[in-house]
């Protein structure tokens, strides 16, 4: 996460590949998917997590575990794994 939203980098490049009858298809009524892939895998780092003491820290704001998922199930991918790796600011990652 960037300041609690995604790094503008990354919506851009889903914004400009995400286009209708490339990833995506819409008839006027309903949207579907043009991929057909059976498994992704989406890795999530964050600095810190909830230890910290902040009311809101990254690891409470499931935003971005919950677009990345949609984006790519809307798209096509049938199954989502993912995996959260927090503290890579101060050492104590746990692998």
């Amino acid at each position: 996460m960037w300041n609690f939203s995604f790094p503008y980098k990354l919506k851009q490049v889903i914004d400009l590949c995400c286009q209708r009858n490339m990833l995506f298809t819409f008839d006027g009524k309903r949207y579907g998917p043009s991929l057909n892939i059976e498994k992704a895998f989406v890795a999530f780092v964050r600095g810190q997590s909830d230890e910290v003491g902040l009311r809101r820290s990254a690891s409470r704001v499931p935003v971005s575990e919950g677009y990345v998922e949609f984006w790519l199930r809307f798209i096509g991918v049938r199954e989502v794994v993912t995996f959260t790796l927090e503290h890579t600011w101060d050492g104590r990652a746990a692998i």
